[in-house]
């Protein structure tokens, strides 16, 4: 996390930043061991989410960065997000209370939502443990669109641990969805 956060730093210019971290496998791992079915379990995983983004939180502020952890939980279903200027908001993976009950909004989900509160949006960077996105004979895929998913989607899998929101299959199937719906290019790398 150090080191992504200080190439953020490098690369950020005079743009406006927006970190939304998934759980990874620490969240997966806790919904895995205590459920989302009672309040309790639902708490002991916010909890464990809420300790990676206050991570990330920290390693931002380390490089010189703003950060302040805002919990996904406190945002919906109701929607209110206030973008602050002098600061960088870092959303995290979590469990969100929705209409029929508790459910898991992934890091990309929370990008996903706030894109209409959020106006003119640059590029979103999904970043994870892989170079890209693999396809065919081991290969990175250099571009995936509305026109090759259908042929792509067969070589593009989940996780190789333990996740409840798609790994791989889950980032590329939002960011197509972001990129129809709002005009955005996400771009998948390894952080």
């Amino acid at each position: 996390a150090k080191r992504l956060c200080r190439e953020i730093k490098g690369g950020l210019g005079n743009r406006r930043l927006l970190v939304a971290s998934g759980s990874g496998n620490f969240g997966h791992k806790a919904v895995a061991k205590y459920g989302i079915e009672t309040p309790l379990g639902v708490a002991r995983v916010q909890r464990v989410a809420q300790e990676i983004g206050e991570i990330v939180t920290d390693e931002l502020i380390d490089v010189g960065l703003p950060g302040v952890l805002v919990a996904p939980h406190d945002i919906w279903p109701d929607g209110k997000f206030v973008m602050r200027e002098e600061i960088v908001p870092v959303l995290y993976g979590d469990v969100v209370w929705e209409g029929r009950g508790p459910v898991i909004y992934s890091g990309e989900k929370c990008i996903e939502k706030l894109l209409p509160m959020l106006g003119q949006v640059e590029m979103i960077v999904q970043s994870g443990c892989e170079d890209g996105v693999w396809g065919e004979n081991k290969k990175i895929i250099p571009e995936i669109d509305s026109k090759n998913w259908k042929r792509m989607k067969k070589f593009v899998g989940g996780s190789a641990g333990v996740d409840y929101t798609g790994g791989m299959l889950h980032k590329v199937e939002e960011g197509l969805m972001m990129a129809r719906k709002f005009g955005l290019k996400p771009i998948v790398i390894n952080g």
